[in-house]
């Protein structure tokens, strides 16, 4: 005896497959949007050849023409610079600290807060630079 069972064609069901690329999308938008560049005050950077944009999660000290001091984006005196240093270096020894300076700010102004940062401890410390084109 032969019973033949009559089946219905299979169905993908994709509503979910949508939802969750939907809220991926948001996600994704919202991420890009709120997280732009390094933190820190706008500054008028030098450009250099040898310059390379890097994606960094680091302390931004920005110094403006002003000789004004940043933390990220808050103002800070010199003399507070060392214990924010070591304070941060407590939590994560591993931190670095980039120095983004006006391009005309005096070179003594620039080595005076290289040197508070140094004495705090901070021995990974870069400067920030414009990247420039190459001129071969």
């Amino acid at each position: 005896m032969n019973i033949q069972v009559q089946r219905k064609p299979p169905r993908l069901e994709i509503t979910n497959a949508v939802d969750i690329m939907f809220f991926m999308l948001i996600f994704f938008i919202l991420f890009s949007t709120l997280r732009h560049g390094q933190a820190g005050i706008d500054v008028n950077l030098p450009q250099a050849v040898s310059g390379k944009a890097m994606q960094v999660q680091d302390f931004v000290i920005s110094v403006d023409d002003n000789k004004e001091l940043y933390w990220g984006n808050q103002p800070l005196a010199i003399g507070e610079l060392g214990p924010k240093i070591e304070s941060q270096l407590r939590k994560n020894p591993n931190s670095r600290f980039i120095v983004q300076a006006d391009r005309n700010l005096r070179y003594y102004d620039l080595v005076k807060v290289l040197d508070k940062a140094r004495l705090a401890g901070g021995t990974k410390v870069a400067l920030a630079v414009q990247p420039a084109e190459s001129r071969n």
